[in-house]
């Protein structure tokens, strides 16, 4: 077993250059367990930050964002042997392209001078606020330290963690729990989690002293300051026998606050047991959990000793009311056993066979190793890792779904696993591809992390996802920038790698609450201007459910469209004359700044008798016209005062009767706006032998819109 250390960790692989296999192309319909090819570019997205001879880059840990990005993290060497290992953390979006907006160019960076960062476990974590919590160790000269270091969630360091330490990061190693502490010679993190009350930041793993090796548990707050009035996080001796030890990976903090973390713990013979231990909320041992006031609850995987192999502690999740310990069982190969326990400690009887789930995936000589755990919401497992031929060295990379009570699930991948090989070429002993980690994205489907490398080449970090049989959801929005109170038609869209879409239900409030609809197509409008969050959610045929969300940025109104849809008119007769007035129709808006149209036409009616008209002029308002505005004088002495005076012009005018007019509408805001003419015409009669003429002025006023 040459690639599993005593910790858990996959040894990095010399090289430095890499050619990734390109993943097949999905069937029309996917089904659980196929690879997906539209992810990132053919199918994986690939970290290689050094690429130098010998460089390698890994891919530890993978969680998911509160907007569905992948936030990975891992550790980066330029060359082997070197011992400049470099802790990074790159953003992706859910599609699987790198997120250039994040740290720098999509990547965030840490290392210590002449130490190795990142040269073990790497674990993730989010704070309430979206800050990124990395959780791994430094070591100089070989002596690890814990190491957490805090990002933004813009993917630079957070300097105001520590910010009267070290800003940014806390190095420290953790204490005995004894009278007097001591500090212990190395201290290696497995787990690491944050509570959503208070953000505090709880790491658990092995701290290693003279006298053997302890589980430990250590507290930062959100600041980076040591919980409560412990210097340092503490380690505890849950081993029995001369000689004990004990390793803790993976947390799970409970409703009320209380944590519990996953063990290995040797007993009188020397065999290793998994379980939990319990703490209170302050991070005290609770000694009425499990039995004879230890605070732990220890059994056999298998319920029997497992004679001469290492039991190795991997991770730990919660389903449901039960707790699921994942761990590997190493002799001269080895083999995953996951632990069912009740949250009391007890173990679950029900979960795979008496309470241990085992499976082997070859009947060759193999080893298959797992590293990465996630939980379904139906309760099923998911398991990423490698599969090793003993016979030829290759590992390929490995991932596992069991059902929720622990066997092996045939409607997934082939009985239950399915095996790809990121790497290509020729590939020998110790070469090829392995999972780290796996987390279930926002879809509902599976990434999963790693690293591969063939023979001769850069160890590169690689992501994938995996249809899993949720239901994947989303939709369209059209206009894709509607104004206020504008209809907008939403379309959803859903598929199911192992069913059918059965519902669809909208939330247009953006709290999570999804009304029912008929069909996959709805309707709506927004009464205010500004960004609106809109959500999906599918339910499949199996009554699994997906969610996607869009934000969608609202214009403020435009004008209302009245009626008539007919073009404005209006009329005024002066004698023989018919003058009219037309503009567009009000749901027909002219721009704002664009000219309006608007014809003022004269038509000869029968003459009447009596007075001679002819035409004088016309005056053309928009609105009340161009507004003026003076001062003006009155009254003398004591009397005198200033006022401000405000007349209108006319927009334009004209001597004779235009067939059309076009007046630029500039300056006019959105909405209803009304065209004043005042037309005038000069009447000449006789009347007791003279001459007599006066001027007849009729308005005339049609309303036209501007958006």
């Amino acid at each position: 077993m040459p690639l599993l250390e005593g910790s858990g960790r996959v040894l990095a692989v010399a090289s430095s250059l890499l050619v990734l296999g390109l993943l097949a192309a999905p069937s029309a319909s996917a089904a659980p367990g196929d690879f997906d090819s539209s992810f990132g570019s053919g199918g994986t997205a690939v970290s290689q930050l050094n690429t130098g001879a010998a460089a390698s880059t890994e891919v530890e840990d993978v969680i998911i964002d509160s907007a569905g990005r992948i936030l990975v993290a891992g550790s980066t060497t330029p060359s082997a042997g070197s011992g400049d290992d470099t802790l990074f953390v790159e953003r992706y979006e859910a599609n699987g392209t790198l997120d250039t907006s994040f740290g720098n160019d999509g990547v965030f960076e840490f290392t210590l001078s002449d130490e190795d960062v990142g040269d073990g476990t790497i674990r993730l974590a989010l704070e309430p606020d979206g800050d990124i919590v990395v959780a791994t160790s430094a070591a100089t000269a070989s002596v690890p330290e814990l190491l957490v270091v805090e990002t933004t969630p813009a993917g630079s360091l957070d300097t105001s963690f520590n910010a009267g330490g070290t800003p940014g990061y806390v190095q420290e190693q953790v204490e005995s729990n004894a009278m007097t502490p001591i500090p212990a010679d190395s201290t290696v993190p497995e787990g690491v989690a944050v509570a959503p009350s208070t953000g505090d930041i709880w790491v658990d793993g092995q701290a290693s002293f003279a006298a053997g090796s302890d589980a430990f548990l250590d507290c930062l707050t959100p600041s980076g300051a040591d919980c409560g009035s412990d210097s340092a996080g503490t380690a505890y001796e849950f081993g029995s026998g001369s000689s004990p030890s004990s390793e803790a990976a993976g947390i799970v903090i409970e409703a009320d606050g209380s944590i519990l973390i996953g063990l290995e713990a040797t007993d009188a013979s020397g065999d290793g047991e998994f379980g939990l231990a319990h703490f209170t909320a302050d991070g005290a041992l609770d000694t009425t959990f499990g039995s004879g006031g230890t605070g732990a609850s220890l059994a056999y995987p298998g319920g029997a000793p497992q004679a001469g192999a290492t039991l190795v502690p991997v991770r730990l999740a919660q389903d449901g009311s039960r707790i699921v310990l994942l761990g590997d069982v190493v002799t001269s190969s080895a083999s995953p056993a996951l632990m069912g326990f009740t949250a009391q400690g007890a173990v679950d009887p029900s979960f795979g066979s008496e309470g241990t789930a085992t499976f082997r995936l070859t009947t060759g000589a193999a080893s298959t190793v797992m590293y990465g755990l996630a939980v379904q919401p139906d309760g099923k497992l998911d398991l990423a890792g490698y599969l090793q031929d003993l016979s030829t060295g290759v590992v390929a990379a490995e991932v596992v779904r069991l059902t929720a009570a622990g066997a092996l699930d045939s409607s997934f991948g082939t009985g239950g696993a399915v095996t790809q090989q990121f790497a290509s070429g020729t590939l020998a002993a110790e070469t090829g591809s392995l999972l780290n980690a796996d987390a279930i994205d926002s879809a509902g489907q599976l990434v999963v992390g790693g690293f591969a490398a063939p023979p001769s080449a850069a160890a590169t970090g690689i992501l994938a996802r995996v249809f899993l049989d949720q239901p994947v959801a989303g939709f369209t929005v059209s206009p894709t920038n509607p104004f206020v109170g504008q209809t907008v038609t939403l379309t959803g869209s859903g598929s199911d790698a192992g069913g059918t879409i059965a519902g669809y239900g909208w939330d247009f409030t953006g709290v999570g609450t999804y009304t029912s609809a008929s069909g996959p197509a709805v309707t709506t409008s927004f009464a205010t201007a500004g960004p609106h969050t809109v959500g999906l959610q599918v339910t499949d045929s199996d009554g699994q459910t997906a969610t996607a969300e869009q934000t969608i940025t609202v214009s403020p109104a435009p004008p209302v469209l009245l009626p008539p849809a007919s073009p404005q008119k209006t009329t005024a007769t002066f004698g023989d004359q018919l003058i009219t007035l037309v503009t567009p129709a009000l749901s027909a808006c002219t721009a704002s700044g664009k000219p309006l149209a608007a014809a003022l036409f004269s038509t000869v009616v029968p003459k009447s008798k009596g007075a001679k008209l002819k035409f004088s002029s016309a005056a053309f308002y928009l609105d009340n016209g161009v507004k003026h505005t003076h001062k003006k004088t009155t009254g003398k002495g004591a009397h005198k005062k200033t006022v401000k005076v405000t007349t209108y012009s006319p927009n334009a005018t004209a001597k004779h009767v235009p067939a059309a007019l076009d007046l630029s509408i500039k300056g006019l805001k959105p909405g209803t706006h009304t065209l004043t003419v005042k037309v005038s015409y000069r009447e000449s009669e006789r009347k007791h032998g003279h001459k007599v003429t006066v001027t007849v002025t009729k308005t005339l006023k049609a309303k036209f819109t501007v958006c």
